[in-house]
């Protein structure tokens, strides 16, 4: 009986109730994952655990965050400031380059591969061949992958933030309900598993050598029927980043850090269907404007690393 009673005190909790059920269904999910019917009970369960515990504790600000105290040793000295501004403050735009499919020749190949060296953005027009599709599209190959439904995203930036716990609840919506048109979302996969199967649904830029890795976490960008008129900064987490045009026209804007925006102009431009951006994270803040009154918007990005 004192066992019992014990257990009755632990229980009385709100919050222990709470962690109780949800560590019983995570137990659950993982014991049971081994059939079809069953690998849908345990996504569900996992998800509900996510959507439960996101009421109460946001933990994306602290995604990025490489510690919880700052350590003065690891900022960048001032030297190495003084490297970054001298990269960005000769830069008054990105350097564009008509590719005309992501087909390059040698030339070319060396020209684009010295400017990655020396971190200077550019935008390849025509850089991707991208088919003529839709936000729909898209949303039918991403609702139906079972890595990419498992994971809560590591950003996520919407307008429909407070009545959605992720990206994924807020795109289940708009499949469907059809007359759901005006939203923007933002988003990061940043799981191992997830960053994988989400290269697997967008083809990789041609015209970006082998020693370009983009196998770190992804972003993504949608909007349809949205006006929005300020910028929103996309966190990216490693040297280099990428973003891809899909569908629409996508207003972009590249920032200096803070410690070079005295010497460094900020480089506005658009990124239309096709359009490749490359650019060096260690120098410039990534900002887009999802404004999409009268078309959609789908624009895929990359964190990734130079060998």
């Amino acid at each position: 009986m004192k066992v019992i009673s014990h257990v009755w005190l632990f229980l009385k909790s709100r919050w222990n109730i709470m962690i109780s059920v949800c560590v019983g269904i995570v137990l659950l999910s993982l014991v049971v994952n081994t059939t079809t019917g069953m690998r849908v009970l345990s996504w569900g369960s996992r998800r509900f655990v996510i959507a439960l515990f996101s009421k109460f504790v946001d933990f994306e600000h602290l995604r990025n965050q490489q510690c919880f105290i700052k350590n003065q040793l690891k900022f960048p000295s001032s030297d190495e400031n003084s490297a970054i501004c001298d990269v960005c403050e000769q830069i008054d735009g990105v350097v564009e380059i008509d590719l005309n499919g992501g087909t390059v020749n040698e030339t070319m190949k060396d020209f684009i591969d010295g400017l990655i060296q020396s971190d200077v953005p550019f935008v390849a027009r025509n850089g991707q061949i991208v088919e003529d599709k839709t936000t729909k599209f898209f949303l039918d190959s991403y609702l139906t992958s079972e890595q990419l439904s498992s994971f809560h995203p590591c950003q996520f930036m919407s307008n429909w933030k407070p009545r959605v716990v992720d990206h994924w609840e807020l795109m289940t919506k708009v499949a469907d309900n059809p007359e759901m048109t005006s939203y923007y979302v933002i988003w990061e996969n940043c799981a191992v598993k997830a960053a994988r199967a989400f290269r697997q649904l967008f083809e990789r830029p041609k015209f970006l050598g082998a020693n370009v890795q983009l196998t770190e976490s992804n972003f993504a960008i949608m909007c349809s029927g949205f006006g929005g008129k300020s910028y929103r900064e996309i966190e990216l987490t490693s040297r280099l980043a990428t973003i891809v045009a899909e569908i629409g026209s996508l207003p972009v804007r590249l920032e200096a850090f803070p410690v070079c925006s005295g010497a460094c102009a900020s480089l506005e431009f658009v990124l239309t269907a096709g359009d490749v951006l490359v650019f060096s994270a260690d120098v410039y803040r990534l900002l887009v404007r999802p404004s999409c009154i009268d078309n959609e918007i789908l624009a895929v990005g990359a964190n990734g690393n130079i060998d």
